[in-house]
């Protein structure tokens, strides 16, 4: 292993927060790969553009902890 990966790669031993897997980012991001997915067979452009743009504001809602359906 390279030595500037070390310090990168031991991090989480100095910060608590920090967990020794990606678990949760990858939960995160399959989410997200679903969702583009499905943007595809929406059934046209003006469609996909609309869906995405409420995928983009209701997930960091959703990351924050907040419910996206309660906020407004």
């Amino acid at each position: 292993m390279p030595r500037g990966r070390w310090q990168a790669l031991t991090r989480y031993t100095d910060d608590g927060r920090l967990t020794v897997d990606n678990k949760q980012a990858a939960h995160l991001l399959r989410s997200i790969a679903i969702s583009r997915k499905q943007f595809l067979v929406l059934g046209s452009d003006r469609c996909s553009v609309r869906a995405a743009s409420l995928y983009s504001l209701t997930e960091p809602e959703k990351l924050n902890g907040l419910n996206p359906a309660l906020t407004a």
